[in-house]
């Protein structure tokens, strides 16, 4: 989730669907395409060495470290809050003409898609061969005089970008236009679309385990999901499976329907418009409301927002709720006795299997405007840190809250940036 530097200002006051030139397959109403977590066996940065244990609590410290740093305080006009350090589910796109396969983070509040280009400046490693633009007969160069580019003299060969992270990470370059295609498709192909924005970076740092570029499909016009929504619509989904794997969709297939489907506002600020903020209203345990004050998460303050973080897996509440679900719990949980976390974190712990866990603690619900519930079981409350030591996936936040992907398994969850309303219901993500 990234701010940009030289654009920042024209960018966000231009029309997304003014960016996409052509589509390539002009019959194609939309496209599912898969997900794999950077911890899954499938993906390419998978360490068989690990134990799932060491992996939990490598995902534990990463998230509480990519949380830590989204309260640092930033120049906003050329930084993001947010951090490259891990990002916990991959996609694969092509890019070019013919198209190059290349691994890319998701980044559900990206400003837009970005991968390393020879020549190199300054480039990290990564598992995909670099973009090289002069082997793609559909590359260009994004010009000075074209009305996306307000960079100021001098600009002489391509319009720049800048997309800097907290933690030093940051990928510099040329703002290009390219066809990207979808590969994995569900009817088994691809889908290509011509004329997308890109950032072709020359001068690149990456300080994270994840060593890739980043599709962004956040709310800038830049994103993938606002220069595609010309021909698919402004809008996109996912689904993220307990087995590391999932389904992004967009177009058509992006829909959610069915009786048990909730809906709730979005809001975007100004300043943090990457961001999709949800207003949540108070917390059940069980059938017990633990009552959190009113404006404790309020959507139009950075500070006390909250959003759907598809990079962390632990949930992060302001400190005051926290503390009340916390008590909630302790007083019904019926498993003991309380263990501690090896890593000295996570605050909840007990001795036991999951499956104690499960059959010991009721759900959760997440209370959102609107009379949108969200239901959390308990197998997606609480992480095995240790043999026979369970935790509940949660922590006082530092800044903003956010709802990690632990929360978010076997939930579909669908953006309409039209409607400015997130759609969700529950769904076997393994399936979709």
């Amino acid at each position: 989730m990234a701010l940009l530097g030289p654009l920042t200002l024209f960018l966000y006051t231009l029309s997304a669907t003014s960016l996409v030139h052509q589509s390539a397959s002009e019959n194609i109403t939309g496209f599912s395409l898969g997900l794999i977590h950077h911890d899954s066996p499938q993906s390419a940065f998978y360490n068989a060495s690990a134990t799932e244990h060491d992996r939990i609590r490598e995902a534990i410290v990463l998230s509480i470290s990519r949380h830590l740093l989204m309260g640092s305080t930033l120049p906003l006009e050329v930084s993001t809050p947010l951090s490259l350090q891990n990002y916990g589910y991959l996609m694969k796109v092509g890019i070019g003409t013919p198209f190059k396969e290349f691994t890319l983070a998701l980044d559900t509040g990206g400003v837009m898609l970005w991968t390393q280009c020879v020549p190199c400046t300054s480039c990290f490693t990564q598992n995909d061969p670099i973009f090289d633009p002069s082997k793609s007969s559909t590359y260009q160069k994004v010009s000075c005089n074209d009305p996306i580019c307000r960079q100021p003299p001098p600009c002489a060969d391509g319009c720049p970008y800048e997309v800097n992270y907290a933690g030093g990470s940051h990928s510099h370059g040329t703002l290009s236009s390219e066809t990207i295609t979808f590969l994995g498709s569900s009817s088994g192909g691809s889908a290509s679309y011509g004329g997308i924005k890109f950032g072709c970076g020359f001068d690149n740092a990456m300080n994270g385990n994840i060593r890739t570029g980043v599709a962004g499909f956040g709310a800038g016009p830049l994103s993938l999901v606002n220069q595609l929504s010309g021909s698919l619509g402004n809008k996109f989904s996912y689904c993220l499976s307990p087995k590391g794997t999932g389904t992004l969709s967009m177009g058509d297939p992006a829909d959610i329907s069915g009786s048990d489907v909730k809906a709730t506002p979005i809001f975007q600020l100004q300043l943090h418009g990457e961001f999709f903020f949800l207003n949540l209203m108070d917390i059940s345990v069980g059938a017990k409301r633990i009552g959190i004050p009113p404006g404790s998460f309020d959507p139009v303050n950075y500070q006390t927002g909250l959003f759907l973080d598809t990079s962390t897996v632990l949930t992060f509440l302001s400190s005051s709720v926290y503390n009340q679900l916390i008590d909630n719990l302790k007083a019904v949980v019926t498993f003991t006795p309380s263990a501690r976390d090896p890593l000295n974190q996570l605050d909840l712990c007990y001795q036991g299997s999951l499956n104690d866990a499960k059959l010991g603690t009721p759900n959760i619900t997440l209370h959102f405007t609107d009379n949108a519930d969200w239901v959390v079981s308990p197998e997606n409350l609480y992480l095995e840190v240790a043999p026979g030591v369970v935790c509940v996936a949660m922590k006082q936040a530092s800044s903003i809250s956010s709802i990690g992907t632990l929360m978010q398994r076997n939930m579909k969850v669908e953006y309409n940036l039209e409607s400015k309303r997130m759609f969700f219901a529950p769904a076997d993500c393994s399936a979709a």
